[in-house]
């Protein structure tokens, strides 16, 4: 399984978050364009970590996405969280037949 999750913001550049998995995991790993030396323009891709549950790599994934806030007081920082949980409940859900959405 590779799934896209979110795009975040490394050092100025954009980077793709996947969660994969085998048999044992799940993993979140970064994937992006090399840019300078002999791999320029190829795929590259960074482990964020290995997590035995979905849940627990969302967790990650929110802490990731927390960190990119520009926040300047606790209000906008509580309206970036409210935010970035309810991307990922649109990612890790399922839309049903009445429009209800329910997290998998």
């Amino acid at each position: 399984m590779k799934v896209f999750i979110d795009e975040i913001t490394v050092d100025g550049k954009k980077r793709e978050i996947y969660l994969e998995s085998d048999d044992l995991q799940y993993t979140l790993k970064e994937y992006y364009t090399v840019e300078k030396g002999e791999n320029a323009g190829k795929e590259a891709s960074q482990l964020i970590g290995y997590y035995p549950s979905i849940l627990s790599s969302l967790k990650k994934v929110l802490t990731i996405k927390i960190k990119e806030s520009k926040a300047t007081d606790v209000r906008e920082l509580i309206e970036d969280i409210y935010r970035i949980e309810q991307q990922l409940f649109q990612v890790f859900s399922v839309k049903l037949a009445d429009g209800e959405r329910v997290a998998v």
